[in-house]
């Protein structure tokens, strides 16, 4: 069965969606520096105890590499809202209408905004996880995007409920974050 829904972004909510998104893709980031640094610490601390100068330049070295890209991590997500303002300008001053078409193997989206119309086919595969919240859904994909699917979007409570059938019929489960 087809489902059909109409998610309209404000200007506020689409930022916010976007930096949540760029944000996530940057905490992998930080992943990697921190383990620069875990292994650089060791062997700089077990070259100063055993006097090894090559475990000391090695420590020093992976300490130096972790700590770099750190601080470029952090600076990157300082000027990370005001990047994604200017390389999403339309989005962030007029919004975003995401139309979505929930098939059984795939999802068609459209995204309309003043100017411009985008469309994209996504498999059911490339969902990584999904999050129902009260008025709305999370999807996550690999790529580290995220959709979000308003329930007031759907035309009625059965069309939720083909929804939810479609994501169980491709093996993907719904976790719950709805507060009371």
């Amino acid at each position: 069965m087809v489902v059909n829904n109409t998610t309209t972004l404000d200007k506020d909510k689409a930022f916010n969606i976007l930096f949540k998104s760029a944000k996530n893709s940057t905490i992998t980031k930080f992943i990697f520096a921190s383990v620069m640094i875990l292994l650089g610490t060791p062997l700089f601390i077990l070259g100063l105890i055993t006097n090894e100068s090559l475990y000391v330049t090695c420590g020093v070295l992976f300490l130096s590499f972790g700590v770099a890209y750190l601080i470029i991590n952090i600076v990157n997500i300082i000027k990370l809202p005001k990047k994604i303002k200017n390389n999403n300008q339309e989005i962030c001053e007029n919004g975003i209408t995401y139309y979505y078409k929930f098939k059984e193997q795939s999802i068609n989206v459209e995204c309309k905004t003043q100017t411009r119309t985008a469309k994209e086919v996504f498999n059911y595969k490339q969902l990584k996880r999904i999050f129902e919240y009260n008025d709305y859904y999370e999807l996550r994909l690999e790529n580290y995007e995220i959709l979000y699917v308003y329930k007031t979007g759907f035309e009625n409570k059965k069309m939720i409920e083909f929804f939810i059938k479609n994501l169980s019929i491709n093996k993907k489960k719904i976790k719950n974050k709805i507060k009371n």
